[in-house]
C-alpha cells in the first residue's frame, strides 16, 4: 500500500524525480529521465528505508550544503530513516515565497523559473502538505542550473499578484515578496503585519461622531481624556504627542508608500502635526511634510512615497506638537474629543 509521494529534484539536476513511501514493502525512487518517463532506482541505491510500516516522506536540504536530502517516518518508534544526498554542488537556488495580503507562507504560490530567453527550467507550488502526517518545507528548490546565466523567477500568488526576480549566481536563497500590505490597521481591532506601535498618553483610540468616511467605527485621535477637560475643550500646552510604527520591514522591496485618513483642528500656524520616519531604530527622524495645522475637517486621504526607504527596517511616528499658550481649538466637529484624528493607515510595498 502507497502512503504518500513527493517529487524533488533528489539528483539535483533540473528535473524532478518520484519518491514513493510504501507501507508493506520497501519505499521506492523513480529517476526523472527529462523526456517524460522514470526509471525506477535499484534497491543498491539505499534509499528503500525498512520493508514495512513506512508512513511518509519528506524532502529537504539537512545539511544546507545545496542537495535535497530525505527523511523517512515509520510508526514503529526508533524506525525513522535519514538518507543523505552526497550531491554537494551549488547548482540550485532555493526560493522563497512571502505573502503580505497572501499568508505570510504563501502556501498555494505558484513559483516558475526559467532562463532567458525564455527556457523554463521548472515550477514548484507551495503546499502546506505532503503526504500522511508530513510537511515539506515550504522552500523551492531548483538544481540543474548554470551559474553566471540570465534567470529569472517568477512567483503568482494566491491574490493572482505576481512577482518577478531577476539572478545571475546560483548557490543562493532568494526571497520573493508579494506586492502588498506591509502592516494596515484600522483601529478597529483589524491590524495587518508583524511591525509594533506605542503611543504617548493623549493618543486616544474611539469614535468621533456622524459625517465620517472611512470604514468601521474608530479612529486615532490626539487630545485630552474627555472627563478631565475643563469647559469649553481644548488639547493642552507644550504638548509633544507621538504615536509610533515600528519594525515595517522594507527588505526585499524595491518601492513602498504610506497612505491613511487625517483630519486636523489645529491652532494655525502654532500647533502643528507632523509625520516622520527612522531608519536607525528611532536614533534620528526625519520628517517627511512641512507640518500640518489649522482647519481641516474633511478627513481626506494622504499619501507618501517612502521608496527612499526600500530595502531597510524603518520606523514610522506621526506627531503633534503645540505650543505654550492654551487653546479652544475643538469646537468645530460634532464630536469633542481630539485634535487630530488619523484613520484607515496602509504601508504597501512592491518587490
Amino acid at each position: 500500500m502507497n502512503y504518500g509521494c513527493l517529487f524533488g529534484d533528489l539528483d539535483n539536476n533540473g528535473t524532478l524525480d518520484l519518491y514513493v513511501v510504501n507501507n508493506n514493502t520497501q519505499n521506492s525512487l523513480f529517476m526523472n529521465q527529462g523526456d517524460g518517463t522514470f526509471i525506477q532506482a535499484p534497491s543498491g541505491v539505499g534509499v528503500g528505508g525498512p520493508s514495512s510500516d513506512n508512513l511518509s516522506a519528506v524532502a529537504f536540504d539537512e545539511e544546507n550544503d545545496g542537495d535535497l536530502d530525505l527523511f523517512v517516518t515509520n510508526s514503529v518508534p526508533g524506525a525513522n530513516s535519514y538518507f543523505e544526498s552526497l550531491d554537494n554542488n551549488t547548482n540550485f537556488v532555493r526560493v522563497i515565497a512571502w505573502g503580505t495580503d497572501s499568508s505570510r507562507d504563501a502556501v498555494g504560490a505558484l513559483i516558475a523559473l526559467g532562463e532567458f530567453p525564455g527556457t523554463l527550467k521548472g515550477t514548484r507550488q507551495v503546499t502546506a502538505g505532503s503526504g500522511y502526517g508530513s510537511m515539506n518545507p515550504l522552500t523551492a528548490h531548483f538544481g540543474g542550473l548554470v551559474s553566471g546565466t540570465t534567470m529569472g523567477v517568477l512567483v503568482t500568488f494566491p491574490t493572482t499578484r505576481t512577482s518577478f526576480r531577476v539572478f545571475t549566481e546560483t548557490g543562493q536563497t532568494l526571497i520573493v515578496r508579494e506586492q502588498g500590505r506591509v502592516f494596515a490597521t484600522d483601529f478597529d481591532g483589524n491590524t495587518w503585519g508583524a511591525a509594533t506601535t506605542s503611543a504617548t498618553s493623549n493618543w486616544r483610540i474611539g469614535a468621533w461622531g456622524p459625517g465620517r468616511v472611512t470604514s468601521g467605527v474608530n479612529s486615532l485621535w490626539c487630545g485630552a481624556n474627555i472627563t478631565t477637560w475643563v469647559s469649553p475643550p481644548g488639547y493642552g500646552n507644550n504638548w509633544d504627542e507621538r504615536f509610533t510604527i515600528s519594525n515595517i520591514d522594507l527588505r526585499y522591496f524595491s518601492a513602498a508608500a504610506l497612505t491613511f485618513m487625517a483630519r486636523s483642528d489645529l491652532e494655525n500656524g502654532m500647533d502643528y502635526g507632523y509625520i516622520e520616519v527612522s531608519d536607525n531604530g528611532g536614533a534620528s527622524w526625519t520628517v517627511l511634510e512641512s507640518g500640518k495645522t489649522g482647519t481641516d475637517e474633511s478627513m481626506g486621504y494622504a499619501e507618501f512615497d517612502l521608496s527612499a526607504y526600500a530595502g531597510k527596517i524603518i520606523s514610522l511616528r506621526f506627531r503633534v506638537i503645540t505650543d505654550s499658550s492654551w487653546s479652544n481649538e475643538d469646537g468645530l466637529f460634532p464630536s469633542t474629543n481630539g485634535a487630530f484624528y488619523i484613520d484607515d493607515i496602509n504601508i504597501y510595498a512592491l518587490p
